[in-house]
C-alpha cells in the first residue's frame, strides 16, 4: 500500500508542470493566467494530495470487495459442496436399504424353493 501511494506521490510534479503548461498556453489573457496560476499554486497540491488519498481508499475499498466476494465463493463452494454430499449419501443409502431388501427378498425366496423341494423329495 505505501508503495502505491508513493507511486502516485511520484506522479504529482510532472501533473503540477504540466498544469502550469496547460494555463501558460490555454490560457487567454494575462489576468486570467495569473488568476488560474495563483489559485493552482495555492491549493494544487493539497487537491492532489486529497485526490490521492481518494484513489488510495478506492484500492482499499476494492481490495477488501474482493476478499470478501473470495469469502463468499468459499462459503458457497463449501454448502454446494455439504449438500452435494448430503445427497450422495442419501443415495448410497437408500441404494443400499434397497439392495438389503432385494437380497432379503431373495434370500426368502430361495429359502422357499429349499423346503418346497425338500416337501417334494
Amino acid at each position: 500500500m505505501i508503495y502505491f501511494i508513493l507511486y502516485l506521490l511520484a506522479h504529482d510534479p510532472f501533473i503540477i508542470f504540466k498544469t502550469y503548461y496547460q494555463i501558460f498556453t490555454k490560457i487567454d489573457g494575462f489576468f486570467n493566467k495569473l488568476y488560474y496560476l495563483a489559485g493552482w499554486t495555492l491549493f494544487g497540491f493539497l487537491y492532489l494530495i486529497f485526490v490521492n488519498l481518494i484513489d488510495t481508499c478506492m484500492l482499499i475499498n476494492i481490495l477488501c470487495l474482493e476478499k470478501g466476494r473470495q469469502s463468499e465463493q468459499v462459503e458457497e463452494e463449501r454448502t454446494k459442496s455439504q449438500k452435494m454430499t448430503f445427497y450422495i449419501n442419501k443415495n448410497v443409502l437408500l441404494a443400499m436399504k434397497q439392495l438389503k431388501e432385494i437380497g432379503d427378498s431373495q434370500y426368502i425366496l430361495f429359502h422357499k424353493q429349499q423346503n418346497l423341494q425338500r416337501i417334494h423329495t
